[in-house]
């Protein structure tokens, strides 16, 4: 009984696993469908350009007297059927072409206005992301373009079926729908713009209080986890952040996902539980069969307990096999083809994990190959930054494959000796040049730390830097990295000034079930834990979490 009931807990956790990755693979697709949407617009930036030589002609002719200026004229001269605005410094919309948004105020929205603001005092054109009107449904493309005076920011605004085209194939709605047949323990997907606005619904309108829900899950970029009472429904609500600094609107969103955990608990506890009471039934009455009718019994009985108890230690390529032509026989071949059942979902896993790490693998490093040489032989802007955005997804795809193919090995690796400050040196180095934008101070108190560990700490200790630095770049970036002795053994603090994590969600920072962290930070605690150490999250400065938050991570010294 004892160890069907450890099978169950492992099966438990290999479908949380799945939950963590399911959600993982919606917010990079999501990413993906958002940079779908700023590469279309790349296709169009000669032709905005054009357009807006004959505007600013046409704002110089009337020395920036913008009363002056006949909009419907300038816009019959243009190539294609743009729309124009004029954006004064208050951020309102003076004069258009299209009355629907005359007099719209942007002041109101925060970060849009600031980037409103920056291309107002700046000199270059700045496109957006193509995006769909909530009201109408429009596909448009917007950019903008500074007057030499600084005074107005100039708008053109295109609907075209050129992008509407592949709009109406990668879309967030489309890819939903998509996303939510690949796990048979989803409900339904649904996004939500970062006004709370739901995407292909144009009859919902979001209240007050749902408003201001979507905008905490934004700003704090916190898993919101909603049950009810006497239900199997679960809701959650993940974060998507897709604010760009060289992209004037904030492309965020907030997708919910609704799991139906009576799904999970049927068909990922519902075998093995029979399974387990078949088996605690048959011993049973065994025992009473023993007991009341022959010593000869006892034989087969030991047999079966000794072969389950070499199959719950791992061997299932153990059969169990008895000299009896009872009713035992019936209890063996159920549980040989328990075990064979596990067998083919092991080979399963790992076909897949193998795929994973060599096939897909492969195919990306020739994807990364054809970018880099495209990048390399074109002097073409456009073609660049395409070839720049390819070449960050495979990373992010490298990224996931390096995390679950730890996995594999997990509990298998022989024990080591490793130095921490050797440990930090090669963490820095592999990933200050990626991150130069941000200032790393180091403090060692320590000139050699010696651990038991194994391979994968480095691994470990690479993730919680790279998260620290993660979170510094949409300020200005500092992390600090101390060692130092602390409890009979050696303790690492990484900090950073990002934007922190809340009390509340401390204790499920590192929890498998929160994958907005990512697989590899809950690999790394249960790493760190294997060999009797500990991770624990803090803030940067005690008591007040938005000033960044701090990785604790203690290791034993060798006995």
């Amino acid at each position: 009984m004892i160890q069907y009931s450890t099978l169950q807990a492992e099966i438990n956790e290999g479908y949380r696993l799945l939950q963590i990755q399911s959600e993982r693979d919606i917010a990079n697709t999501m990413e993906t469908v958002d940079n779908g949407f700023k590469m279309v617009g790349l296709a169009f930036r000669e032709s905005f350009q054009n357009a807006f030589d004959i505007f600013l002609d046409a704002y110089e002719d009337v020395d920036g007297n913008v009363e002056l200026l006949n909009m419907s004229s300038i816009q019959q001269n243009l190539s294609r059927p743009y729309d124009l605005y004029i954006i004064n410094s208050a951020g309102v919309i003076i004069q258009t072409t299209y009355p629907p948004d005359l007099g719209l105020d942007f002041s109101p929205f925060s970060f849009f206005y600031g980037q409103l603001t920056l291309i107002r005092m700046g000199t270059e054109l700045v496109l957006d992301r193509v995006s769909t009107e909530q009201i109408t449904g429009n596909i448009r493309l917007y950019a903008y373009m500074p007057t030499p005076d600084h005074e107005y920011v100039l708008e053109l605004g295109l609907k075209s079926d050129e992008f509407a085209n592949y709009i109406e194939k990668m879309n967030y709605v489309t890819v939903s729908v998509t996303l939510q047949e690949t796990n048979p323990y989803i409900e339904k997907i649904t996004v939500y713009d970062n006004h709370g606005k739901e995407f292909g619904n144009t009859s919902f309108i979001p209240d007050d209080e749902f408003k201001a829900t979507i905008n905490t899950i934004l700003e704090e970029n916190t898993t919101l986890e909603i049950s009810y009472d006497n239900s199997t429904l679960v809701v959650r609500y993940i974060p998507v952040v897709l604010r760009d600094p060289a992209v004037p609107t904030d492309g965020s969103i907030v997708v919910r996902i609704l799991y139906d955990t009576r799904v999970i608990e049927d068909k990922l506890f519902g075998e093995a539980l029979r399974n387990t009471i078949n088996m605690g039934l048959s011993i049973v009455m065994t025992a009473l069969i023993v007991t009341i009718a022959s010593q000869r019994i006892f034989k087969p009985v030991y047999q079966i307990m000794d072969g389950v108890n070499r199959i719950a230690t791992g061997d299932l390529d153990h059969i169990i096999s008895t000299d009896t032509k009872t009713e035992l026989k019936i209890l063996e071949k159920r549980i040989n083809e328990m075990v064979n059942s596990m067998k083919d979902l092991a080979k399963k896993a790992y076909l897949y994990l193998d795929l994973m790490q060599h096939d897909i693998r492969n195919k990306l490093q020739a994807i990364l190959l054809g970018a880099s040489l495209i990048e390399s032989g074109t002097d073409d802007l456009n073609l660049q930054e395409s070839s720049q955005l390819i070449c960050d997804a495979v990373d992010a795809c490298e990224h996931i494959i390096s995390a679950v193919s730890v996995s594999e090995d997990f509990g298998y690796t022989k024990a080591t000796v490793l130095s921490l400050d050797e440990i930090l040196y090669k963490s820095l180095e592999s990933l200050s040049s990626r991150y130069s934008d941000v200032t790393i101070n180091e403090s060692y108190q320590v000139t050699h730390a010696p651990i038991v560990t194994d391979q994968f700490v480095e691994d470990c200790i690479n993730e919680f830097i790279e998260i620290a630095l993660k979170r510094s770049l949409m300020v200005k970036g500092q992390i600090w990295i101390e060692l130092f002795e602390s409890r009979g053994g050696y303790k690492i603090r990484i900090s950073d000034n990002g934007s922190g994590v809340p009390d509340i969600e401390k204790e499920s920072f590192l929890d498998s079930q929160e994958r907005a962290r990512g697989l590899g930070l809950y690999l790394s605690r249960r790493i760190i834990e294997k060999y009797g150490g500990s991770v624990e999250i803090t803030d940067r400065i005690e008591g007040d979490y938005k000033q960044g938050m701090c990785f604790n991570i203690w290791f034993p010294k060798i006995e």
